[in-house]
């Protein structure tokens, strides 16, 4: 079993992102209410404003010039409560999911990140759109996060929701552990340097790991991933065949 646990970690990565990267299709009332629009206004805002920013940015001819640039990117944090006020405008439909999952993907900073995560486990636990969302709910790492995909896999009535939920989660928890063995291996201003980047809450939760136990939860959820979704198809094969 170990074998076939760790020729997944390599073989399952033939997996393409979830449907929500690609966009989704809306049902009929929520396109009546334009939410859908609305989302897709916002995304061609943030992604406007971005390409102006490096148009501006290529023009540069000093390090002056570009020093004032740089000033001037746009952050994804400012339009974050932008998608999460539509998100709650748009209850319970795929634009709903689709705002929170770009909050996860593209904020950094503030308040949003976590209301939108508190906002998941409150209203979409049990709905089948949560699946599109846990990719991005695993790379925006934290407790929070890590507690709302064990929920997910715990409770969800759907099961593509809980395979996505184990298999990412043990993706999340697999990350965690190269980034304490990495920080492991700093010191002094560099460490200041990378801890400052990751946040001090970041730095506090990953110093409490034990290695050799994470290890072996990451080894239990892709173990169950081949058990009981061994049949989910990955493309150009199962996630059980690929694990075989």
């Amino acid at each position: 079993m170990i074998k076939k646990v760790l020729f997944l970690f390599v073989a399952v990565g033939c997996l393409g992102p979830p449907v929500w990267a690609a966009g989704v299709e809306e049902d009929a009332a929520a396109a009546t209410d334009g939410c859908a629009e609305r989302y897709q206004a916002l995304v061609a805002k943030e992604r406007e404003a971005q390409q102006a920013f490096y148009a501006v940015y290529r023009e540069a001819k000093t390090d002056e010039e570009r020093q004032k640039a740089m000033a001037s990117r746009p952050s994804p944090d400012a339009m974050a409560p932008d998608f999460l006020a539509l998100a709650k405008e748009c209850p319970g439909t795929k634009t709903a999911t689709d705002s929170l999952a770009w909050i996860l993907m593209r904020s950094r900073q503030g308040d949003a990140r976590e209301e939108s995560i508190r906002l998941l486990r409150k209203k979409y636990l049990k709905s089948e759109h949560l699946a599109a969302v846990i990719p991005a709910l695993s790379r925006s790492g934290g407790k929070s996060s890590e507690a709302l995909m064990r929920a997910a896999l715990k409770k969800s009535p759907h099961r593509d929701v809980r395979w996505t939920a184990c298999f990412y989660l043990a993706q999340s928890l697999k990350s965690d552990l190269r980034s304490l063995r990495y920080m492991k291996t700093l010191e002094g201003e560099q460490r200041d340097s990378w801890a400052k980047a990751v946040g001090e809450e970041q730095v506090a939760r990953l110093e409490k790991l034990d290695p050799a136990k994470q290890a072996q939860k990451i080894e239990t959820l892709f173990a169950r991933v081949v058990e009981e979704f061994g049949d989910v198809d990955g493309g150009r094969r199962t996630l059980g065949e690929a694990a075989t």
